[in-house]
């Protein structure tokens, strides 16, 4: 009986100490940037960003996968509209969603466009 106990506890133990282990890849929802180059080639965006965090001042946001979502919202009119890659250009400011940052490089979720344009 006390191996069993003892067994049990055991495996209780094991099975908290993997469901408390934290990954190492860390998702960013609603980080702040700034577009400082856009890169045609390998479509993305080299940004500065904007809030405090442990990426660091710059990083580089991988935009090849076709599932992104790319957004504006018209602050005075609240209406919101499907954006493209080709829509933003170096200075705009962003807001991006991005799991797995490793290396200073990211892939994105999705990106919205913060900077207000008419349109």
């Amino acid at each position: 009986m006390k191996k069993i106990l003892s067994l049990f506890i055991t495996i209780t133990l094991i099975m908290i100490l993997v469901g408390c282990k934290q990954d190492s890849d860390k998702s960013y929802i609603g980080l702040n940037a700034k577009i400082i180059n856009i890169n045609k080639d390998l479509k993305g965006f080299t940004v500065k960003v904007m809030d405090d965090n442990e990426l660091g001042e710059k990083f580089y946001i991988n935009l090849e996968n076709e599932d992104v979502y790319y957004i504006y919202a018209n602050n005075e009119t609240n209406e919101t509209q499907d954006l493209e890659y080709s829509d933003f250009v170096v200075g705009d400011i962003i807001n991006i969603d991005t799991d797995n940052v490793e290396n200073k490089s990211a892939l994105a979720k999705r990106i919205q466009l913060i900077t207000q344009r008419i349109k």
